[in-house]
Protein backbone atom coordinates (compact mmCIF):
# COMPACT_ATOMS: atom_id res chain seq x y z
CA UNK A 1 0.00 0.00 0.00
CA UNK A 2 1.10 3.54 -1.00
CA UNK A 3 1.19 6.00 1.93
CA UNK A 4 1.13 9.60 1.17
CA UNK A 5 1.75 13.00 3.35
CA UNK A 6 -1.79 14.25 3.20
CA UNK A 7 -1.27 17.25 5.52
CA UNK A 8 2.21 18.65 7.16
CA UNK A 9 2.04 21.74 10.10
CA UNK A 10 4.18 23.25 12.88
CA UNK A 11 3.40 23.98 16.13
CA UNK A 12 5.25 27.33 17.40
CA UNK A 13 6.61 28.77 20.51
CA UNK A 14 6.48 32.30 21.75
CA UNK A 15 9.99 32.74 20.32
CA UNK A 16 9.01 31.30 16.92
CA UNK A 17 11.09 27.86 16.98
CA UNK A 18 8.78 24.91 16.25
CA UNK A 19 7.99 22.61 18.78
CA UNK A 20 6.20 19.90 17.08
CA UNK A 21 5.30 18.77 13.83
CA UNK A 22 2.17 16.82 13.24
CA UNK A 23 1.91 14.86 10.12
CA UNK A 24 -1.20 13.46 8.86
CA UNK A 25 -0.64 10.33 5.45
CA UNK A 26 -3.21 8.42 4.20
CA UNK A 27 -3.49 5.61 1.90
CA UNK A 28 -5.78 2.46 0.32
CA UNK A 29 -5.30 -0.51 -1.41
CA UNK A 30 -7.72 -0.68 -4.76
CA UNK A 31 -7.44 -4.38 -5.16
CA UNK A 32 -8.57 -5.26 -1.03
CA UNK A 33 -10.35 -2.07 -0.15
CA UNK A 34 -8.36 -1.53 2.56
CA UNK A 35 -7.57 2.30 3.91
CA UNK A 36 -5.28 3.67 6.29
CA UNK A 37 -5.32 7.50 7.94
CA UNK A 38 -2.80 8.66 10.54
CA UNK A 39 -2.13 11.79 12.51
CA UNK A 40 1.90 11.43 13.93
CA UNK A 41 3.40 14.03 15.16
CA UNK A 42 7.43 14.56 15.62
CA UNK A 43 9.28 15.59 18.23
CA UNK A 44 12.53 16.52 18.59
CA UNK A 45 13.10 13.08 20.59
CA UNK A 46 12.67 11.70 17.16
CA UNK A 47 15.53 13.07 15.80
CA UNK A 48 19.07 12.16 15.55
CA UNK A 49 21.14 13.60 18.33
CA UNK A 50 22.46 17.53 17.22
CA UNK A 51 19.22 17.76 14.50
CA UNK A 52 17.01 20.22 15.70
CA UNK A 53 12.63 20.21 14.36
CA UNK A 54 13.68 23.25 12.16
CA UNK A 55 16.52 21.19 10.64
CA UNK A 56 14.46 19.15 8.59
CA UNK A 57 13.30 19.03 5.07
CA UNK A 58 9.99 18.31 4.20
CA UNK A 59 11.36 14.75 2.49
CA UNK A 60 13.16 14.27 6.08
CA UNK A 61 9.48 15.23 7.61
CA UNK A 62 7.96 12.65 5.28
CA UNK A 63 10.41 9.63 6.03
CA UNK A 64 10.40 10.21 9.80
CA UNK A 65 6.69 10.26 9.60
CA UNK A 66 6.52 6.67 7.98
CA UNK A 67 9.01 5.27 9.83
CA UNK A 68 7.24 6.18 13.07
CA UNK A 69 3.89 4.61 11.81
CA UNK A 70 5.40 1.52 11.06
CA UNK A 71 7.22 1.72 14.82
CA UNK A 72 3.63 2.26 15.94
CA UNK A 73 1.69 -0.41 14.40
CA UNK A 74 4.59 -3.02 14.78
CA UNK A 75 3.33 -5.14 17.57
CA UNK A 76 5.03 -5.19 20.44
CA UNK A 77 6.74 -8.92 21.47
CA UNK A 78 5.53 -8.92 24.98
CA UNK A 79 2.09 -9.86 26.34
CA UNK A 80 -0.28 -8.67 29.16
Amino acid sequence: MELNVTKISYDLDSNSATTDIPVELGGNDSTTGQYVSARLIIKAEDLDTGKTLDDLTKANIVTIAKAKLVKEVTPSTTTA
